[in-house]
């Protein structure tokens, strides 16, 4: 696993695979994460999936994949 340190606004690019990933901001605990990437890369919360672990997570192509299509429609691009 690659360990990554970033401040509010800095950003982590995988560009073999065209995604963006960008602080949007910390606040008590939390972080705020905006993913810019092409529409056929889907993106998988996998906190939000009880059943998925993180073989199942490895096993999927090393890829974020995308499950929530009205999350899609709410993807802003990179500034």
């Amino acid at each position: 696993m690659l360990v990554l340190s970033r401040r509010t606004d800095e950003e982590i690019v995988l560009p073999s695979i065209g995604v963006r990933i960008r602080v949007l901001g910390v606040k008590g605990g939390r972080v705020s994460i905006g993913i810019d990437a092409p529409r056929e890369i889907a993106i998988r919360r996998v906190d939000s999936e009880p059943e998925a672990d993180t073989a199942t997570v490895a096993a999927d192509s090393g890829i974020l994949r995308k499950t929530d299509s009205a999350a899609a429609s709410r993807r802003q691009p990179a500034v």
